[in-house]
């Protein structure tokens, strides 16, 4: 059993910076500028009482300065995007729906964010069943098995808790009943060298691809993460926003805010907005940080800011509990 605080050895957490990251004094000056063509104002203040909002995602790299010239140059139309051989006509009914309803943490029964981490709630993947539930839960589990009241297995098959090596096979068994997640962790796994296999980003990709295929979000997060850095592919940053636009499409929130990067650098503030929005009502902290500049430059009403904040608050609070706090708090210590 792992002696790390939570049943880490036989599971993983849900892993992996695709991107992204904070535009501040960059993006806000763009703003500015769009501000001042159209002539938009915003109201001074906003009188809204928006609570706790929970804590904001670990920091993740910046996109905006490793964008080519294949993205940003002779973008002439303001609703379309630039996404290879992949018309973008094929996502856009799609790319600004509401994300599918979240999934709940089976031991809990509260709702996780797609991308672990988001409102500071932190997801852990079992190798043996392919369950998948939130750290707070696994941080209660472990404290009973220390205490000698529950047996260090898991919670759902009650199949032993393993060392590192088995649950990389455990994952391999999982890829054989097209285990989504399984895929996706195992990727991951190649990608960065861990859990004992040899660093390998081809094989990262073929595995993210087939994970994609079954309908994972986070494959396809890490195949633009993979696009945009050419690890293990060509670097391609319109493949890397093709599948940006397919995990935001599954719900994946970091990947959502890295379009509305996109579309900023393109000039489509509109579109960024629509992005940033969507992300902000899913719990994620730095798209509510840029709906609220959106609001301030005037291209963002005010009841579209206060209905974000509403929906930003409510979507936390449903992921928050005592035990998720707890485990938030342990690894903020340990870092």
């Amino acid at each position: 059993m792992s002696t790390s605080g939570d049943i880490s050895n036989s599971s993983t957490t849900e892993c992996g910076d695709i991107g992204g990251g904070d535009n501040d004094e960059k993006m806000s000056t763009s703003y500015e500028q769009k501000s001042k063509i159209s002539g938009g104002e915003s109201s001074s203040s906003l009188d809204i009482d928006t609570g706790s909002s929970g804590k904001a995602v670990s920091d993740i790299d910046i996109i905006s300065e490793q964008l080519s010239d294949s993205i940003i140059a002779d973008n002439t139309n303001t609703n379309a995007d630039s996404v290879g051989k992949k018309s973008i006509s094929d996502f856009e009914e799609l790319l600004f729906r509401d994300p599918p309803p979240n999934e709940d943490c089976p031991v809990c029964m509260q709702p996780m964010p797609y991308h672990s981490g988001v409102g500071g709630v932190e997801k852990i993947y079992m190798a043996c069943c392919g369950k998948t539930f939130c750290r707070g839960c696994s941080l209660a589990e472990s404290k009973e098995m220390k205490k000698g009241s529950m047996k260090p297995w898991c919670s759902f098959c009650r199949v032993p808790l393993c060392s590192e090596k088995e649950t990389v096979e455990r994952y391999e068994r999982r890829t054989s009943v097209d285990d989504a997640n399984a895929f996706y962790h195992l990727g991951y796994a190649y990608s960065n060298g861990n859990w004992g296999k040899r660093q390998n980003h081809m094989k990262a990709i073929e595995l993210w691809k087939r994970g994609a295929e079954l309908g994972s979000c986070n494959a396809n997060a890490c195949l633009a993460y993979a696009y945009m850095h050419g690890e293990g592919v060509e670097e391609d940053h319109n493949e890397a926003a093709y599948y940006y636009k397919l995990a935001a499409i599954g719900g994946h929130e970091v990947a959502r805010h890295i379009l509305g990067i996109l579309e900023e650098v393109n000039g489509n503030f509109d579109r960024a907005m629509k992005h940033y929005i969507i992300g902000a009502r899913s719990g994620d902290d730095k798209s509510l940080k840029e709906t609220g500049k959106g609001y301030k430059y005037g291209l963002v009403t005010k009841d579209e800011y206060a209905s974000t904040l509403r929906a930003h608050k409510e979507c936390q609070d449903r992921m928050k509990s005592a035990q998720r706090e707890e485990a938030a708090n342990l690894k903020r210590t340990r870092n």
